[in-house]
């Protein structure tokens, strides 16, 4: 088993080997950011017009030479008064501060940084005209020349005033690259980093500039006395507005109020008058049933009595008159005399009722 993995383990270091030895002999690497000519070693080929980009690419190492171009931005720093000339990377220069005469004959100490590049497919131009090693120095060279000539075209106040000096970076980087185009690169910016004057006329200038400040002070106050001015004349303004909406709502809410107290009013006395109607047909319907009830007890009475009447009239009426008239005697005190003749007995019903009835119908 394990002479079977020394023997897969060996089979597969051989392949690695074979594609790092054919990658080698037949590819060549173009890395990140990088600009690959391809320059034939022998017949009259020469540099092929072409800019390789990032990646591997066929070429037979004992026929072709590469030559790799930095495809990042190159920057050129004139900054520092007495710094030497620095190489600091591949792509970035540092520069003594740019020493500028302005046109009203003061010295100005500029510093300055200009972006660069090579031109796309124009790398290969470079390798052919042979300065692949020498073409920063030339950009540096021709940097210098044109700063010089175009920054020095501006006043010394002219460089306080930052449109101006914004202007005069975009006409100097047009001028620089027709003269950079030669050499296939081209500028993307330049950019006045810092400015200084010698300290006399700084001096000068610093005093000059505090009263430019205090003049725009003094600018800025009035601005603000007039501004003051107009905001209090708004303020009375809303204030008088103010006044006058809220009288409006004053005199609509007093309508309102005015309105609403009608409105009830109105509905109290519908509801007074509702109230009273309503009473006063109950008071009808009350009034007419209890006569009505009356009339009808009156007539049942009536009816009543009318029976009675009729009853009374009957033969046996008188005996229950008198049995009536009996029933509603009371005696306070009876004294009975026998001696006296025709003498009643209280005792006997039957003498008393020939006493109250008729002689025929009490002897009945």
């Amino acid at each position: 088993m394990k002479k079977v993995l020394y023997t897969i383990g060996g089979l597969v270091l051989i392949a690695i080997l074979i594609k790092l030895v054919l990658l080698g002999l037949f590819f060549q690497k173009v890395p990140v950011a990088t600009f690959g000519v391809r320059q034939h070693l022998f017949g009259a080929g020469g540099v092929v017009d072409k800019d390789y980009a990032m990646g591997y690419h066929f070429s037979f190492r004992p026929l072709y030479k590469w030559h790799m171009l930095d495809q990042r931005m190159h920057v050129i720093h004139f900054v520092g008064k007495d710094a030497a000339q620095q190489q600091l990377s591949n792509n970035i220069r540092l520069r003594k501060t740019m020493h500028i005469r302005t046109r009203d004959n003061n010295i100005a100490y500029l510093d300055v940084s200009v972006l660069y590049s090579i031109i796309p497919d124009e790398a290969h131009q470079i390798v052919q005209d042979g300065i692949q090693s020498s073409y920063q120095d030339r950009a540096q060279s021709t940097m210098e020349g044109v700063l010089r000539a175009e920054l020095a075209k501006l006043t010394s106040e002219g460089y306080q005033d930052t449109d101006k000096r914004m202007e005069l970076q975009g006409t100097t980087a047009t001028v620089l690259n027709t003269l950079l185009a030669p050499f296939h690169l081209k500028a993307e910016s330049i950019l006045i980093r810092g400015l200084q004057f010698q300290t006399e006329y700084e001096s000068k200038l610093q005093d000059k500039q505090l009263q430019k400040q205090l003049s725009k002070l003094e600018e800025a106050k009035l601005g603000q006395f007039e501004e003051e001015k107009i905001t209090k004349g708004m303020e009375k303004e809303i204030q008088a507005a103010v006044k006058i909406a809220e009288a409006e709502w004053d005199k609509l809410l007093q309508e309102l109020r005015s309105t609403n107290e009608i409105a009830i009013a109105k509905i109290d006395a519908q509801t007074v008058l509702y109230v009273k109607t309503t009473k006063a047909e109950a008071d009808r319907a009350y009034t007419e049933s209890e006569a009505r009830a009356k009339l009808l007890l009156q007539l049942e009475e009536a009816k009543r009595i009318e029976g009675l009447t009729a009853a009374l009239s009957e033969p046996g009426g008188d005996y229950y008159n008198a049995m009536q008239a009996i029933q509603g005697l009371q005696f306070n005190r009876i004294i009975v005399n026998s001696n006296r003749d025709g003498a009643v007995d209280p005792l006997s019903i039957e003498d008393v009722l020939r006493r109250l009835l008729p002689q025929e119908k009490a002897g009945q």
